[in-house]
C-alpha cells in the first residue's frame, strides 16, 4: 500500500465512525457500518498483500542495477540501460563514483 493510502485509510475510518455515531437513522447507520467494515477489510487485505509480496525482498534489491545504469549514463551517455525510472538520482550516483572504483564491461553491439 502506498504511503498516501496509509495516511488516507485511518482518516476515512475516523470519518465513517463519526458518521455512525451521529447518524439518527438506523438504516443509514447500517450502511455506514458496512462501509467501515469494507474499508478496514480492504486496508487489511492490502497490508497483507504487501507483506506477502515483499517478505523475501529487501528494500535495496535493485540498487546495484540503478548504480550500474547511473555509471553507464554518465560515462557513455547511453540511457537505454534501466530506462523505467527517472535518471536524476542515477546520474548523481554515477557522477559521484570515481572511475577507478567501478568498471563497465565493453558492450558487444552487433
Amino acid at each position: 500500500m502506498h504511503l498516501l493510502g496509509l495516511a488516507i485509510v485511518p482518516l476515512l475510518v475516523v470519518l465513517l465512525l463519526a458518521q455512525v455515531v451521529r447518524s439518527p437513522r438506523p438504516r443509514r447507520r447500517g450502511w455506514l457500518v458496512l462501509g467501515l467494515i469494507a474499508l478496514v477489510a480492504l486496508a487489511l487485505f492490502a497490508g497483507g498483500r504487501a507483506w506477502w509480496a515483499t517478505r523475501l525482498d529487501g528494500m535495496t534489491l535493485d540498487e546495484p542495477y540503478h548504480i550500474a545504469s547511473g555509471v553507464s549514463y554518465v560515462r557513455t551517455g547511453d540511457f537505454r540501460l534501466n530506462p523505467e525510472h527517472p535518471p536524476l538520482v542515477k546520474l548523481w550516483v554515477g557522477a559521484a563514483l570515481p572511475r577507478s572504483s567501478f568498471h563497465l564491461q565493453p558492450s558487444s553491439r552487433a
